[in-house]
């Protein structure tokens, strides 16, 4: 068994002279704090203990997540996958409703499904979350894997989740019909019984939003030049820190799907302060200019002064870090230092002015993950001893090398079976463009950290707005038709009903409607601007395949409002 929980906790935090990966600015960060300030180390330690003792209370918010001391040495319970994606070739046996209401199951009738053969659920809705499972009384070791209906994409995949039976809890990325496909071991057929159900276990709680405050730290740059950054370029951050926290990145589509099918919906939003800590209005930006020659003990030392409260604000300082890129503050430190620090270089470029701004964007949605009080994927240490405190992410005896993004699936020491290490997390080290997800587990440790260290965030009254989306996005999502699909490439996009810009407090009309069309790698395609409420859309030139529509409405921050459509291409 592993090492216990708290002694493990010493170990992969504050052991870090030895352990620690030397080119990690936020475990840098916190190893000078504990030098500094020895008492820290038990703080972070009455606050992990704290953290683990919600999630065993709360697991119901983010169900199938499983208790990180009773995984064993040898692998994780719950995601030990061994054998990869079934093909799309099994038989179909019938049509399933999905649960509609918690704790509602259905399952075929006669509730009897061999090897080889798949049901289709209808109705699935993104944001709820489905137990879909072969784990009763069954006389063959059975493996699982979703598509997408008619077989277009893998979307999930569990071999072995208890015992020889599997489990996959899913929550859709697109609304829609999803073919369940049961296997005997290898992805082999049989005329054997098992028995499956669909069941709805959860559905969304309201979103959690987190008022931001950007400190520029310049040399006396003009506004937009240098140091000194543009206010689009803070709007264009913003957008990608809310894009990557909700889900609606559409390299998403592009994730293997045993990695996919554990991916979550954080249900947190980040905007930009519109009220100061007394209650007056703001831009959420302050500047401050000066010879700032960085170095990480004396940039430390100007955080203080500049700081808003931690407990309603998340402070995020940019400068010149001289390419150490970004670092970030676990909670239990200094409240005059809490927060997020990036170069100037890394905040996200504004939307065309460079080929991909996903990968300077990604550097925050790292940092704000640590914020939250996320580990490394790979925990900080060589080898298997170490732990992230996360069921659902593969134990991984490094982090993968910088900048890379490795061709799936990779194996290692400590995930040695399919489907290997998890690279496409946020959380470890590859490329930006190639981390793409958050996993359940990742969610719940963070809502444990949002129900406990830095509950006083929830009320901050630094945004007087609620939701920074202002519109609901499955209503959204439900005014949009692509027809006919599928088709040869050209196609008509319908929007069925008015929005008004939510930053106009409801009072003006959304002045465009943006589309960006993915491939099923996330590779952009396609994108455009209309403001017809009818527009042909020629793809004619792309290959058949799987196509998905971002819509994005609105502008600045309120970009981060998307609904996706998929589209078939069939010549």
């Amino acid at each position: 068994m592993k090492t216990p929980l708290l002694s493990l906790l010493l170990l992969t935090l504050f052991g870090l002279s030895v352990h620690a990966q030397s080119d990690c600015g936020t475990m840098q960060n916190l190893e000078r704090m504990i030098k500094e300030d020895p008492s820290l180390k038990a703080r972070m330690e009455e606050i992990e203990r704290q953290t683990q003792e919600w999630i065993k209370k709360n697991e119901v918010a983010r169900p199938g997540y499983i208790d990180p001391q009773q995984v064993s040495q040898n692998g994780k319970s719950g995601n030990p996958s061994t054998l990869s994606v079934c093909g799309y070739d099994n038989t179909k046996l019938q049509d399933l409703t999905a649960p509609t209401t918690i704790g509602q199951i259905v399952n075929p009738s006669p509730n009897c499904i061999n090897g080889g053969q798949f049901v289709t659920v209808k109705g699935l809705i993104p944001g709820n979350t489905y137990r879909i499972s072969t784990c009763g009384t069954n006389v063959f070791n059975t493996q699982l894997t979703m598509y997408t209906a008619g077989g277009s994409q893998a979307v999930a995949h569990n071999d072995d989740y208890c015992g020889t039976q599997s489990e996959i809890y899913f929550n859709p990325i697109l609304s829609g019909d999803y073919d369940v496909l049961v296997d005997a071991s290898n992805c082999v057929s049989n005329t054997l019984c098992a028995t499956l159900e669909v069941e709805l276990v959860k559905t969304p709680r309201p979103i959690i939003t987190i008022p931001v405050v950007f400190h520029i730290f310049h040399n006396g740059e003009a506004l937009g030049t240098g140091r000194n950054l543009s206010q689009a370029r803070i709007d264009s951050q913003m957008v990608m820190l809310n894009r990557d926290f909700r889900r609606l990145n559409g390299d998403i589509h592009g994730t293997p799907a045993a990695f996919r099918g554990v991916s979550d919906d954080v249900l947190v939003e980040f905007c930009l302060a519109d009220r100061d800590v007394s209650g007056n209005a703001t831009t959420g930006v302050t500047r401050h200019a000066g010879a700032f020659n960085y170095t990480s003990s004396s940039f430390e030392a100007q955080k203080p002064s500049t700081a808003w409260d931690r407990d309603k604000y998340l402070n995020f300082w940019t400068c010149d870090l001289y390419n150490q890129g970004a670092y970030a503050q676990f909670p239990g430190g200094p409240a005059g230092t809490d927060g997020i620090v990036v170069d100037y270089t890394v905040v996200s470029p504004v939307p065309g002015s460079v080929p991909d701004r996903t990968a300077f964007a990604r550097h925050s949605v790292h940092e704000a993950g640590h914020w939250l009080n996320l580990r490394h994927i790979w925990a900080d240490e060589n080898g298997c001893g170490a732990d992230d405190f996360v069921a659902d992410t593969p134990q991984q005896a490094a982090k993968t090398p910088d900048a890379t993004c490795p061709t799936f699936p990779v194996t290692d020491g400590c995930s040695p079976s399919f489907p290997g290490i998890m690279f496409n997390n946020y959380m470890d080290y590859t490329s930006a463009p190639c981390t793409r997800m958050f996993t359940r587990g990742q969610a719940l440790r963070m809502d444990a950290c949002l129900a406990t260290t830095r509950a006083s965030i929830l009320t901050s009254g630094g945004c007087s707005s609620i939701n920074p989306t202002g519109i609901n996005d499955l209503d959204l999502s439900n005014s949009i038709s692509i027809y006919p699909s599928p088709n040869n490439g050209l196609f008509s996009f319908l929007v069925s009903a008015n929005w008004t810009d939510p930053s106009s407090g409801g009072k003006e009309k959304l002045d465009k409607i943006n589309l960006t069309i993915v491939n099923v790698l996330g590779e952009k395609v396609f994108e455009t601007s209309v403001s017809e409420q009818e527009s042909n859309i020629d793809l004619r030139h792309q290959p058949n395949g799987v196509y998905f529509i971002q819509v994005t409405f609105g502008k600045g921050i309120f970009e981060n409002v998307i609904a996706v459509k998929k589209i078939i291409i069939n010549k």
